[in-house]
């Protein structure tokens, strides 16, 4: 199950297409190869990675700095914030700082005004971004500002890995789910970003269920206070919600090459849902 993170990596790479300048399209290409490393890396070449990421962060910045005022004008500077948000992302995630005092899940606005972990720099630049209420103060692509919104939850994911008391690890995954519910009504059903967020959220879901292993006896943490799964419940709950892209070659209009990897996931993970089990979710209003 910890086979899950790697897709992250996958994912965020095929998300920041689209057209833009020379100088931004650069930057894209540098993060793209990083990616493209990390989804070919071993363990012993996790810092050298890392150290891509790094380069495409600076290559990144330095197209927001020097170029902010002609990527505003032409449509790009969310599409700029938005690589910028991933490539932080994808370094806190390598780091795995751990957690200091005070952290906690975003959803729990915790208060901090300078950033101690990689992660906590991720939040402070999203929220002055992309904040979680309130609308944007540039403009963002419907796949963008999905993005940049389930960004969020996977601060919280990364927090929960980070967090070494299973117990309370279990409060940011929950926190996490929840910030990628929010990320869901960004993009309509029928987008396939809506697809990578299911992935996000598999993520997510697949730590929880390692970590509730990892704990052994006594309370389940996989389970809510009447004792149902909730691991299974979300993961069924996820693919359902999608099972158009994976069930009878998706939809028409979708970019398949953007969801070859959830479908890819799919096998990957086992049997999916069978199509009554989802219909049986949709007449009870589990898939809302």
């Amino acid at each position: 199950m910890r086979g899950f993170r790697a897709f992250c990596a996958v994912l965020a790479a095929v998300v920041i297409g689209g057209c833009s300048t020379h100088s931004l399209r650069e930057a894209q290409e540098s993060y793209a190869n990083a990616a493209a490393a990390e989804g070919a890396s071993s363990i012993g070449s996790r810092l050298s990675v890392l150290a891509q990421y790094k380069i495409a962060l600076a290559a990144v910045d330095r197209v927001i700095t020097e170029r902010r005022a002609g990527l505003d004008k032409d449509g790009l500077l969310g599409v700029a914030y938005t690589l910028k948000a991933l490539t932080q992302f994808k370094i806190a995630d390598l780091e795995t700082d751990a957690v200091v005092s005070g952290e906690g899940p975003s959803s729990r606005h915790p208060s901090f005004t300078e950033a101690k972990t990689k992660r906590q720099e991720l939040l402070l630049f999203l929220r002055q971004v992309y904040p979680e209420t309130g609308k944007p103060s540039v403009a963002y692509g419907t796949r963008d500002g999905a993005i940049m919104r389930s960004l969020y939850g996977l601060y919280d994911y990364i927090g929960g890995r980070a967090e070494p008391d299973h117990a309370k690890s279990v409060v940011w995954f929950k926190s996490a789910l929840n910030q990628l519910e929010e990320a869901r009504k960004v993009a309509p059903e029928t987008h396939d970003v809506q697809a990578v967020i299911a992935l996000y959220e598999l993520t997510v879901l697949a730590e929880w269920d390692w970590r509730a292993e990892q704990a052994g006896g006594g309370v389940d943490l996989g389970a809510d206070a009447q004792g149902n799964d909730m691991v299974e419940f979300g993961t069924r709950r996820a693919l359902c919600r999608t099972e158009p892209f994976w069930r009878g070659g998706g939809r028409p209009g979708l970019d398949r090459e953007n969801l070859s990897v959830f479908w890819q996931k799919i096998l990957i993970g086992g049997v999916a849902p069978t199509a009554a089990a989802c219909a049986a979710m949709r007449l009870r209003g589990e898939l809302n």
